[in-house]
């Protein structure tokens, strides 16, 4: 095994501990976590390693062999030594069964809407505070959005979720911040499969040999080891003061970048960026 092979072995290890100590507690087995492991190679070879195939002569070709892009079973399996059975499968599954779900939850719409529409938004660009029912209200949000729950459900969610607060008359939007839906650990799965996959991809990216040093995305972290543990309520209350403020001159700013603010690079290709802010406490890392 290469160094650099041997690196990424150890380095897999110490992030997935984290993930298992997720799933087990969830009642998630090794076979289960296999067969995710299967999905994602299999997708990854397709999508990012694709096949050199030989260059044939166009008036040898079918018009419907020229539409065919997708790797073979047999490429597939010797790139990710999975058995071709196993990747015949996963490929009928991933095109058939497994459709991209929706992007953003009920919740994250309606958050979204409120910040954005500019019926729900101050001369300020700040979130309205909005009544229940009414011309510009709750129910009024829960019917632009077209999500299919009752308003009082949409409500409980995002008052239990702490997007928004009640006082008594009005419902007011928190300041901006990461969404984190407390409460909902269906949700919390789905934010952390995507935060996750984020983290990831810089890392992925950075590792390349490929890409300049100047071209690599930025990556950096605070670690202090043997911090008394008494200290760290402190510590988390001071990046909660200035970790959401820091969050939102960010999101401002990457706002700004977007094409719906600039109408002539509508046709421009995109991408989705962002930046993220965690914490974490290691207790093996301080012994």
């Amino acid at each position: 095994m290469s160094l650099l092979k041997d690196a990424l072995f150890r380095a897999t290890i110490k992030f997935l501990e984290p993930l298992v100590k997720i799933l087990l507690a969830n009642g998630v087995s090794h076979d289960e976590f296999a067969e995710a492991a299967k999905y994602a190679f299999i997708k990854v070879a397709e999508q990012d390693f694709p096949e050199k195939k030989k260059v044939i002569p166009s008036e040898y070709v079918s018009a419907k062999s020229a539409r065919r892009k997708e790797q073979s079973s047999s490429y597939l399996s010797g790139l990710t030594g999975l058995n071709r059975k196993d990747v015949s499968r996963i490929k009928k599954e991933i095109s058939g069964e497994l459709k991209p779900k929706e992007t953003f939850s009920r919740q994250a719409k309606l958050v979204d809407a409120w910040r954005t529409l500019e019926k729900y938004t101050d001369s300020q660009g700040n979130p309205k505070p909005l009544p229940r029912e009414g011309a510009i209200s709750v129910t009024s949000l829960v019917e632009d959005c077209k999500v299919d729950i009752p308003v009082a459900a949409a409500i409980g969610v995002l008052t239990a979720a702490h997007l928004c607060w009640d006082d008594g008359e009005h419902l007011q939007l928190h300041e901006r911040g990461g969404y984190l839906p407390y409460g909902d650990p269906v949700e919390m799965a789905r934010i952390m499969g995507e935060h996750c996959h984020h983290f990831h991809q810089t890392m992925e990216y950075n590792l390349r040999q490929d890409v300049a040093e100047e071209e690599k995305l930025y990556e950096k972290a605070a670690t202090v080891i043997n911090i008394p543990i008494e200290r760290i309520p402190e510590i988390k209350d001071y990046l909660i003061r200035h970790g959401d403020k820091w969050l939102n001159t960010w999101d401002d700013h990457l706002e700004k970048q977007s094409c719906r603010h600039d109408l002539k690079q509508i046709d421009s290709e995109t991408v989705t960026a962002g930046i993220g802010v965690y914490f974490f406490m290691d207790k093996e890392a301080g012994e």
